[in-house]
């Protein structure tokens, strides 16, 4: 703990990544549209809520066939949630924000055909 906060270099690491998260939801969100996926959270904590816990397990799902671990929460497990650690490599961050997209595309792979 000393390590991390002796100075304010950890704290402003973990807004950048914060901001790195946002940036990516808000993309995804943006691509398929507010009405489908909504941004929940801040900082480093952040979901895509979904319309309902079908469409979250399966981007869920598809994200672990694709090698990351992403977990659902909300009172109807609607909710694709980001919970990286907050020490995480900005890089491993990114990759697994592609993952997400990917896996997003993927489940809304109609209507992300039809945008195009």
């Amino acid at each position: 703990v000393r390590h991390f906060w002796s100075d304010d270099s950890f704290a402003k690491e973990v807004v950048e990544k914060s901001a790195i998260v946002n940036e990516h939801f808000k993309k995804i969100a943006d691509r398929i549209g507010v009405t489908r996926l909504q941004l929940k959270g801040r900082g480093m904590m952040q979901g895509l809520s979904c319309q309902n816990g079908d469409i979250a397990d399966a981007i869920a799902k598809a994200c672990f066939e694709r090698g990351l671990i992403i977990e659902t929460c909300g009172s109807l497990g609607q909710v694709v949630k980001c919970f990286a650690p907050l020490t995480i490599k900005k890089e491993e961050l990114v990759k697994g924000l592609e993952i997400l997209s990917d896996s997003v595309n993927e489940v809304f792979k109609d209507e992300v055909s039809q945008a195009s």
